[in-house]
């Protein structure tokens, strides 16, 4: 005979009460195969926390990263949007490096800001080269040379100090 026959067998010849005292006993104890309730339940939370933990890993691999962001550099834009060439960008940085300028792209805003640099840069000793490509920049980007030191854009000599301006007119 097979199991479930024999077992259908010794069900019938059983009462309805003493199958369920043995279950309750079965509860109760730890008898038969030796499983704790209290393990079972605690390994069924670890496995849970496990696939948590593992969902939540797998999520944070899809996220998209944060985009980095490039840093522009001002001068080489400039450089860019005025066509010119690298010897005159690397020109621009040179002055800046030797003018102790933080800001390159700031000598090209107008030719008094270019001829001040120029001068600041070669104050310690005079590079007669970098002198005259620099005054070929200034005629390509302003259309004139470098104007003298201290000169505003008309030429006129300028004030060091906005003080000693003269009072305007008509007042």
């Amino acid at each position: 005979m097979s199991t479930p026959v024999l077992a259908g067998q010794l069900l019938a010849t059983l009462d309805r009460n003493s199958i369920l005292n043995a279950m309750r006993s079965g509860l109760d104890k730890e008898q038969g195969t030796g499983t704790n309730v209290s393990a079972l339940v605690a390994v069924i939370v670890a496995a849970i926390a496990l696939m948590l933990v593992l969902l939540l890993v797998s999520r944070l691999r899809q996220r998209p990263g944060v985009p980095t962001v490039t840093k522009v550099d001002p001068l080489a834009r400039m450089a860019r949007v005025l066509g010119l060439g690298r010897r005159e960008l690397n020109d621009l940085r040179t002055l800046a490096n030797r003018a102790h300028h933080p800001h390159p792209a700031a000598l090209l805003l107008s030719p008094g800001t270019l001829a001040n640099g120029v001068e600041r840069a070669l104050a310690d000793g005079d590079d007669p080269s970098l002198r005259q490509r620099a005054n070929a920049l200034c005629q390509r980007v302003f259309g004139c040379g470098l104007p003298e030191p201290g000169a505003d854009a008309d030429g006129q000599d300028a004030p060091d100090h906005p003080a000693e301006q003269p009072p305007a007119e008509g007042g």
